[in-house]
């Protein structure tokens, strides 16, 4: 293969007819959805303690006080005569790379660097081809369950069954853990499908690569974290068969190098007294930490990549979500909006550290009295 260097290229560009770009020649777009409004409840007791803190909310569009935001527009891209490089799932073609494939991938792993002439590649070996029709589940940083659910097999809620029935062959990111193997074997993956495992540094040269995007991105500013409703009907059959668990649960992340929240135990105890039950997610199971999440009728967390499991949830299920001011994700809080779940957040300040610290090291606490209360409401309303 050319290891280039190869010029990037946004993936909106590919996606726009006439968009001027070599790897457009390659590619069909269907819009497989709309983009929808989706309205977002206010928070109960959150709204009166956001207000105090200094926030470094993300995504760049998102805010405590949001009522409503604009799901993403689902595509399904299908791409002719390229070649897709590592487990990061680079897309390439006539001496161009698809800018997007690259956002989550890490120069260093991912054995590519970037400059001023463009991405030059470092394969690992001669690469391979496939003549097949590939469905492409790479890129996903799929050693994170939230990616690996929400923009790994959850892709396919963007995708109709016509899409997807010419497919013969599956492109997997080589290593995937036990529990995102759990996840893909309920995704309904047709058996006779021949899987190709990648590993960074290989390329892969396709017929034909069917590449559903992230039903949670559309290319926009601040275009991240955007649900679409698609996701609901898909996840629905995921918790099938899957063994029940405690009716309120606390996900316990004291096991945790990252975001440490300091005051947990104290957390944890008071919790109790509602009948919640801490669960460590990373002692269960794919099929345990689904049947978790279907099972529960009142879930409180912490901020955390196991909380993407959401997507398994009954409507009107309670979330109580702790957030550290510092970095206040609201991805799922949207999702929460698009799945019926009824929603509040509590946050707490750094205890500690720099602001210029990274978000993963420094420790935090939360205003147990606060915690309690707004649990304490969400049961009242159900």
């Amino acid at each position: 293969m050319n290891p280039g260097p190869h010029r990037p290229v946004a993936l909106s560009a590919v996606l726009t007819p006439g968009g001027g770009t070599a790897v457009a020649r390659h590619a069909s777009v269907r819009a497989s959805g709309a983009a929808r409004d989706v309205a977002v409840p206010p928070l109960g007791a959150g709204q009166h303690l956001f207000p105090r803190f200094a926030l470094h909310q993300h995504p760049p569009d998102a805010d405590w006080r949001e009522t409503t935001y604009r799901a993403a527009t689902p595509w399904v891209v299908t791409l002719d005569a390229v070649t897709v490089f590592g487990d990061a799932g680079l897309i390439l073609a006539e001496g161009e790379i698809v800018a997007d494939t690259a956002g989550r991938a890490e120069p260093s792993r991912d054995r590519f660097r970037r400059d001023g002439a463009g991405i030059t590649l470092r394969p690992s070996g001669p690469g391979r081809r496939i003549d097949g029709i590939c469905l492409s589940l790479l890129g996903v940083g799929a050693e994170s369950i939230y990616h690996w659910t929400i923009d790994g097999i959850g892709r396919l809620a963007a995708a109709a069954p016509a899409d997807l029935a010419e497919v013969t062959d599956l492109l997997l990111p080589a290593g995937l853990g036990p529990v995102q193997q759990d996840l893909l074997a309920r995704a309904g993956l047709p058996g006779h499908w021949r899987r190709h495992w990648v590993g960074p540094g290989e390329a892969v040269a396709v017929a034909r690569l069917v590449l559903p995007w992230s039903i949670e991105s559309d290319f926009s500013v601040g275009g991240n974290h955007r649900p679409h409703p698609c996701i609901s009907p898909y996840f629905a059959r995921f918790a099938t068969g899957a063994p029940a668990g405690p009716r309120r649960i606390y996900i316990d992340r004291r096991a945790s190098p990252n975001r440490r929240l300091q005051n947990e135990d104290e957390v944890v105890a008071a919790l109790a007294g509602f009948g919640c039950v801490p669960v460590r997610l990373e002692e269960l199971s794919g099929a345990e930490q689904i049947g978790l999440f279907a099972n529960a009728e009142a879930i409180v967390a912490p901020h955390g990549a196991g909380l993407a499991h959401l997507v398994h949830a009954r409507p009107g299920t309670a979330l109580l979500e702790l957030h550290a001011a510092h970095w206040v994700n609201w991805c799922y809080r949207r999702h929460a909006a698009v799945l019926g779940l009824r929603y509040d957040a509590i946050p707490g300040p750094a205890i500690g550290g720099q602001d210029t610290d990274h978000v993963n090291t420094r420790p935090w606490a939360v205003p147990v009295l606060h915690v309690q209360a707004a649990l304490a409401d969400l049961l009242s309303a159900a």
